[in-house]
């Protein structure tokens, strides 16, 4: 064959291969085009829950009939970085309830060697595979709980309030809930389990409960992915009403009662009969000790009492340190004593009116939480041993220590 009959042959060839790519990627762009168009999210989506039909052992593994006949949520979405766009991994949560607790399960989907989760403290994980479920009880976009689990099982939850700036507000991330949690990582993804106590929410007292809900997966990878249940439309400030609404719990109660807390701190001190001398025996003094009571009492669902003396405050986790040096503010840290968590949602302002941690150390303290439609009521009075007090000063602070006070807020 002559050569330029070769070299005809071989641009007739390439012709024809690069006809062969471009229908290629025009199959495949219109097959994408078609997934994506099929992709509908969930926007205020609703859901009916029944009661559980069979125990639950919250263990992570979901193999108990009862998960069998429980609602079940699913076509979640990606809202962060992608907006309203289909996930890249399955998600589905399984949602049931009994006289006492709400269930929630997550069924996540994924290589389990890829997964992020780190085993620490209630609180401090971040950065990790995780699922939330979120509880608007009232359904008035007021406050919310936030309940995270992530991946080996362990909990962090928040109190969110609408009050504040930014699209979600203000969270306190010292509020703590009493409530359960297990998770398990299995070959097609890992698998999480909640049972949240009634006793532990405040909730309107009627026969039928109507909440606001959302469920999110996080998936953090190459970029810190985010699904949801619920789409939210990025130019609606309120995400809160964006929420799904769950129904079909009947019959329970909130929290009610009396609980006491009573708790009995003692000490004894000592010093060297001879100081100088290590062998002169230890002199041991009077045992000397403290008694402090917290009550709380739920008049209704809506309306908490609650009272302390001398309360101990020992048990309460430390401070995480923050760094002091060359700021012109007051350090501020989260609220975690327990007294002070009830209803902090409503002490809460647009501007810093109230700090709690100002109450430094109450000899007795009162206070009553009261919520009525959109219409919220907060009263304490607290009676301080040492009070601090701070004089900014041009190069540094000067904090005394005024004594005795008594704080009152309304």
């Amino acid at each position: 064959m002559p050569k330029w009959c070769m070299c005809l042959s071989e641009i007739v060839l390439s012709s024809r291969h690069r006809e062969i790519v471009l229908l290629t990627l025009l199959m495949v762009a219109f097959t994408t085009a078609i997934c994506a168009q099929s992709f509908t999210p969930n926007f205020k989506p609703q859901m009916s829950i029944s009661p559980r039909a069979g125990t639950i052992s919250v263990d992570g593994r979901l193999d108990e009939s009862a998960w069998s006949g429980a609602a079940q949520v699913t076509n979640f979405c990606e809202r962060q970085p992608g907006d309203k766009t289909q996930p890249p991994v399955e998600t589905k949560a399984l949602v049931t309830y009994d006289n006492n607790q709400l269930y929630v399960a997550f069924i996540c989907h994924d290589d389990p060697s890829t997964i992020r989760a780190s085993m620490t403290q209630r609180d401090q994980f971040g950065g990790n595979d995780a699922v939330v479920v979120f509880l608007d009880t009232y359904g008035e976009a007021a406050w919310a709980y936030e309940l995270f689990v992530n991946a080996y099982g362990v909990q962090k939850d928040a109190l969110w309030t609408g009050v504040g700036a930014g699209a979600h507000q203000q969270e306190d991330t010292g509020f703590d809930l009493i409530w359960e949690s297990a998770a398990a990582v299995t070959d097609s993804g890992y698998q999480v389990e909640m049972a949240i106590p009634f006793s532990s929410l405040r909730f309107p007292e009627k026969a039928v409960q109507q909440w606001r809900v959302d469920f999110w997966r996080i998936h953090p990878r190459e970029a810190y992915r985010q699904y949801s249940w619920a789409a939210y439309d990025r130019n609606e400030q309120c995400w809160v009403c964006q929420w799904g609404s769950l129904d079909g719990i009947s019959n329970v109660s909130p929290g009610r009662g009396l609980a006491l807390m009573p708790s009995v701190v003692t000490h004894q001190t000592g010093e060297l009969s001879e100081f100088r001398n290590p062998n002169s025996g230890f002199d041991n003094r009077k045992i000397d000790g403290e008694f402090s009571v917290g009550a709380k009492y739920s008049i209704s669902s809506s309306v908490v009492a609650e009272g302390s003396y001398n309360p101990d405050f020992s048990q309460i986790e430390s401070d995480v340190a923050q760094i002091d040096v060359n700021s012109t503010i007051s350090l501020f840290y989260p609220e975690r004593r327990p007294f002070f968590q009830e209803g902090s949602d409503i002490f809460r302002t647009l501007f810093n009116s109230f700090y709690t941690r100002m109450i430094n150390d109450p000899q007795f303290a009162a206070k009553l939480t009261a919520r009525s439609g959109k219409l919220t009521l907060g009263a304490l009075s607290a009676r301080d041993e040492n009070s601090p007090y701070m004089i900014p000063l041009e190069e540094a602070s000067v904090l005394l220590n005024t004594g005795k006070s008594v704080a009152n807020v309304v």
